[in-house]
């Protein structure tokens, strides 16, 4: 099974994890941009060897998966000023448990504006 495209528009780094979200659906990721972004995420070289693509269940819906990817990658970060209350609230829940600082900054500054 090929691993899922990146969901960062024009990524050009190759996609060597895949991340399944809790309704199903496979995002490809990059190893490296998880450990390096994303503090809750073990080291790039700790994911196991294993016959196959590696396929990580995490309970996060795919959009908000999708849209946490964009904040660990070095490009310009989404406008989540159009998110409505739950995929804000989701996305910002997701960043302090997987401890994406950049993502995290967003969500403060955007709930310290409301």
């Amino acid at each position: 099974m090929p691993l899922p495209p990146c969901p960062v528009a024009g990524c050009g780094l190759s996609v060597d994890i895949a991340l399944r979200s809790s309704d199903r659906v496979l995002i490809g990721a990059h190893k490296a941009n998880l450990e390096l972004y994303g503090e809750a995420f073990p080291p790039a070289d700790a994911f196991r060897g294993q016959d196959g693509p590696e396929i990580v269940e995490l309970s996060e819906h795919g959009d908000t998966l999708k849209l946490l990817l964009h904040f660990m990658h070095k490009n310009r970060y989404p406008d989540t000023s159009s998110l409505d209350a739950r995929a804000f609230y989701a996305l910002a829940e997701a960043a302090g448990k997987y401890e994406v600082y950049s993502a995290m900054a967003v969500c403060v500054e955007r709930m310290l504006s409301m």
